[in-house]
Parts: structure tokens; C-alpha cells; sequence
């Protein structure tokens, strides 16, 4: 049976690419936004939530010795402790809305590799001129 838009892998960020040795021009996204590695502020009302506080606190030093937390990430922190408070109090139903929200949003370690900072230069080469570029010296070495 062919696969989906599901199929396969979650790509990779630059972040995880480098602390694998694994980079690649092919693989990264030269205009992902670099963010800052640094906990972002526990809201007041996670703070109120047992388990979202709980999680919170379990999840955050797990995620900065992984160095892919930023304070730009504190939505997408804070909706999962959320859920998975909800998920301790046995309420499902959200799971899969928010799962998506969240990836389309690019606000995961592992969807940010999606995400383009900013518009690119005027003078900025366009990835079909690169790719022919490299068609070219491709065929010029053989």
C-alpha cells in the first residue's frame, strides 16, 4: 500500500543533525531560525496544574541537555504539558488536533527544519539556479 503525507520520518532539525554528526546541505533548511537554548518562563496557570506542572518541571532540564528548548518554543511546551494534563485526567479527545496544530506550526524541534526565517535576499540565488548550478558541475566532471 503507498504511503501518505504521514508516511516516513519526521525530519530532523539543524540542531539534531549537528549533535548526531549527521549535516548535510541536502538536509538543512538554510534559512531555519536559530533560537536561543534556554528555558522559557513557566506560566502562571501551568504553575497552578499539578500535572502541568509536574511535567513541566520533568521535561524542561530533559529538552535543555537535548539543546532544542527556546523561549520561542513555550507555546508548543506549554500546550503539551497542558495536554498531557489532560491526558493524566483522562480526556483524549485532543490529541490529535493538537498534535497537528502544532507540527504545521513548525513549533517542534522536529518540524523547525520546515520553517523559513524571514524572506530571502534580493540578491540571493534561488534554489532552481542552484540546483542547475549543480547539474552543471555534475556534468562537467564526467
Amino acid at each position: 500500500m503507498a504511503g501518505n503525507h504521514n508516511s516516513g520520518r519526521r525530519p530532523k532539525s539543524a540542531i539534531e543533525h549537528a549533535l548526531a554528526g549527521t549535516v548535510s546541505q541536502t538536509r538543512t533548511n538554510p534559512r531555519e531560525p536559530a533560537y536561543p537554548i534556554e528555558a522559557p518562563a513557566k506560566p502562571r496557570h501551568v504553575a497552578r496544574n499539578r500535572a502541568a506542572n509536574a511535567e513541566w518541571n520533568r521535561i524542561v532540564p530533559i529538552l535543555l541537555a537535548q539543546r532544542t528548548i527556546s523561549p520561542a518554543y513555550r507555546a508548543a511546551l506549554e500546550a503539551y504539558v497542558l495536554l498531557y494534563a489532560e491526558l493524566v485526567a483522562g480526556n483524549l479527545s485532543v490529541l490529535p488536533e493538537l498534535r497537528q496544530w502544532i507540527s504545521h506550526l513548525g513549533l517542534t524541534p522536529a518540524t523547525v527544519s520546515r520553517v523559513s526565517a524571514g524572506r530571502p535576499d534580493a540578491g540571493a540565488v534561488s534554489p532552481l539556479a542552484q540546483l542547475q548550478a549543480r547539474r552543471d558541475a555534475l556534468h562537467r566532471v564526467k
